[in-house]
């Protein structure tokens, strides 16, 4: 059968062009019988090794630039012609090789060999793959490869790759290698792509009536509305204040009293709008960002549901909704609905270019304009959309750093500039600066806002406050004071803080998604509304200054940075769309392919679950039972020699580094570049892996990788037990001996 493979991004729509890029011929029992060649005497008689802790800095002179996963290469021997050989998928990745016939990162990784060695100086011209001839799998679901790799003739080699115990696991006649430039490659990448949330069944209605929540307790979040008399900077307050102190103190007895550690169930009315006519209550929305971050800090721990504002009834499905693992639902006439991340389609709501409306001689005002994200903003819609009469406000006004080149550059480009001192907090200032600009106001763009990150726990109401002052309270002082003038444009700076990032930032999810339901409620009321909830852009701002760390982290997390120049492309598409709440994101689905475990319900969709292969090379058990089962047949020093290994190589992996060897096992961690979203995400791994509940400041209280490895020692073993004691109990056995409290359901 002849196989083509073509793509194209969803976002370029129907009428945009494909790429073809690869061609061939599969056959049914093309390999014929499985090859007699034998790799089972290792390292390879008379071969020489060669050096390779430098490997992957020369790979990367040589134009190769590789990920955690792709890092692959252990060690090189040469004999003669001949190269061997072995490589090994890292940690954080076995689980994901059963998914393959055999694992990209792992078939890549055979090929780093030929770039180290003895005369490798790191300015050989970068060569990639091209065709490949005589292509036979064997076994599937490797973790591990011995290689032989054999030249045949000019740019071109054999392989033979077997597993760990010299069994042949594919085998590929030809492979050719051609040089690639730069230029060749410019462009590749992820650009990201405008999406929102969309509702999707889980259960039919009717199908579980009557069952009571088992394992758990419901705290229903009393509901303010927006009306006469209700005003939404006092009432989200309240609102939050309440969920807040509920929340910590169920953090902080750890659930006590409730069979079987079941979840906090935190019930609210109207918080969340799941489609056209669905309304949201702007009070009560912010709890889903608030309650999010918790969700990330504490796994497990807490869900989110939402019921008709109408008078549902949460109990009538709570069976369901807790039996289906999901974090947050939404309940509308008895069914079940689950919030899932898609991606919209190019030209979605009709394109049309250039902002909505006639802007012509009007003005368009930027909150948070005087640096940042608004800086750029201003420059995008003068050189794009022809706007010629900005304000400009900041909280610093022109005393903010560099404002003056940001309106010199834009008065270049013909624009007429002003720029205002105003603390959108403030309702009077609001209110002074768009009496100030008069009725000539026709868009507006709302990024000011402020940061203060810290875990759930440590959160209070001045730190509420802080944050929603400038995004929340300013948004809605703008809505108030312009909804009669007709805007054409009204578009809020939100921020996927608000939902797939909320980890650390309780206040700031709870701002930004107030943001979201602002658009929602206006686009109700008819008036213009789009909330852009992006990820992070690449680029320094007051927020976000040490941005190549952040933009590392959320790329090994799978949402790298967006350029700004595909963010402002999302800017244009959000506003054509007609859509009022959007996000635009960066999503590398494969990096979110390679973390099942870690994956936000909300991106469920991107990753569709795969078939797995029929034929399986023998693999070592998984999950937190395997790995206590393993840890009890060893003696102290091995025991905690294993659990220092397994605690750096998931700290290497949530800092983006290529191997454990990165994370120095006496060197604290706060040292090594953690930070409070990056040691939640490190407490998540190893409470996942081992099956142990880790407190969310377990980096704090432990601050190395030793002490951290002693401490899992203890909680899993206990300070005195002799590993003679347990080395041949069965996994049913050792659950007994340790405590049930330390083991979630699944395990």
């Amino acid at each position: 059968r002849s196989v083509r493979v073509h793509s194209r991004r969803e976002s370029e729509g129907v009428g945009a062009g494909w790429v073809l890029h690869a061609d061939g011929v599969l056959g049914a029992g093309a390999g014929g019988p499985v090859p007699a060649f034998d790799l089972t005497a290792w390292p390879p008689p008379g071969a020489v090794a060669v050096r390779t802790d430098d490997a992957y800095e020369l790979l990367h002179q040589q134009g190769y630039v590789y990920g955690p996963v792709f890092r692959g290469l252990k060690a090189v021997w040469r004999r003669g012609d001949d190269v061997f050989a072995e490589v090994e998928l890292p940690e954080q990745a076995h689980g994901d090789a059963e998914r393959f016939g055999l694992h990209p990162a792992l078939l890549d990784a055979t090929m780093h060999a030929l770039g180290v060695g003895e005369g490798v100086t790191g300015d050989e011209p970068t060569e990639l793959p091209f065709s490949w001839t005589d292509v036979s799998l064997h076994a599937a679901g490797a973790r591990s490869l011995r290689v032989r790799l054999s030249p045949q003739g000019v740019n071109s080699l054999s392989l033979s790759l077997a597993d760990q115990d010299g069994a042949p696991v594919a085998t590929v006649g030809g492979l050719m290698f051609r040089p690639v430039s730069v230029e060749q490659l410019s462009g590749v990448g992820v650009g990201g792509g405008l999406h929102e949330v969309v509702w999707r069944p889980l259960v039919s209605a009717g199908v579980v009536e009557g069952v009571g929540v088992s394992g758990g307790v419901v705290f229903e979040v009393p509901s303010v509305g927006v009306g006469v008399g209700v005003d939404p900077v006092v009432g989200v307050r309240s609102v939050l204040g309440g969920v807040l102190d509920r929340v910590k103190g169920w953090l902080a007895d750890e659930g006590e009293g409730v069979e079987g550690g079941g979840p906090l169930v935190v019930v609210t009315r109207g918080g969340v709008s799941v489609g056209v006519g669905d309304g949201v209550d702007v009070c009560v929305a912010p709890v889903w960002g608030l309650v999010r971050a918790a969700q990330a800090e504490n796994p497990g721990r807490i869900v989110l549901v939402d019921v008709d504002a109408s008078g549902g009834v949460f109990g009538d499905v709570a069976g369901v909704v807790l039996a289906s693992g999901e974090p947050e639902v939404a309940v509308r006439g008895g069914v079940v609905l689950v919030p899932r991340l898609v991606e919209v389609p190019a030209g979605a709501g009709g394109a049309v270019d250039g902002v909505p409306g006639v802007v012509g001689d009007g003005v368009v005002l930027v909150t948070g304009g005087t640096g940042g994200l608004g800086g750029l903003v201003a420059r995008h819609l003068v050189e794009v959309h022809g706007v010629r009469r900005l304000v400009l406000a900041g909280r610093r006004g022109s005393d903010a750093p560099g404002v003056g080149v940001l309106v010199g550059e834009l008065e270049g480009l013909g624009a007429e500039v002003s720029v205002v001192a105003c603390d959108v907090s403030d309702r009077g200032a609001v209110a002074g600066l768009v009496e100030g600009v008069g009725a000539g106001l026709v868009g507006v763009v709302h990024a000011a806002g402020a940061g203060d990150n810290g875990l759930v726990g440590s959160m209070d109401g001045a730190r509420l406050d802080r944050v929603l002052g400038a995004k929340a309270d300013g948004a809605w002082y703008l809505h108030e004071l312009t909804r009669d003038l007709g805007l054409a444009f009204f578009v809020l700076f939100s921020s996927a803080g608000g939902s797939v990032l909320a980890a650390g930032q309780a206040n700031y999810a709870a701002a930004n998604v107030f943001l979201d339901a602002l658009a929602v409620h206006r686009h109700a009321e008819g008036l213009p509304a789009t909330s852009l909830a992006y990820g992070l852009w690449d680029v320094a701002t007051g927020l976000t200054e040490a941005i190549d760390d952040d933009a590392r982290l959320m790329a090994a997390r799978g949402l790298p940075a967006l350029a700004p120049a595909d963010a402002l492309r999302l800017f244009d598409a959000g506003l054509r769309s007609g859509r009022a709440a959007l996000v635009p994101l960066a999503v590398d689905v494969p990096t979110l392919k390679a973390h099942p475990g870690a994956l936000h319900a909300l991106l469920r969709d991107m990753v569709p679950a795969e078939a797995a292969p029929v034929v399986r090379t023998r693999t070592k058990g998984a999950g937190p039972a395997a790995l206590i089962a393993r840890l009890a047949g060893l003696g102290t020093e091995d025991r905690e020699r294993a659990l220092l290994d397994l605690v750096r190589g998931h700290a290497a992996a949530v800092l983006g580094h290529a191997g454990a060897e990165a994370v120095p096992a006496e060197r604290g961690f706060l040292d090594s570049g953690f930070d409070s979203l990056t040691a939640l995400e490190l407490r998540n791994r190893l409470g996942e892996v081992t099956g142990c509940r880790l407190a969310p400041t377990l980096i704090f209280d432990y601050p190395s990788a030793t002490e951290l490895a002693t401490h899992l020692r203890q909680t899993l073993f206990g300070e005195d037990t002799p590993a003679d004691d347990l080395s041949a109990a069965t996994a049913d056995e050792l659950f007994d001996l340790l405590d049930g409290d330390m083991f979630g359901s699944e395990a």
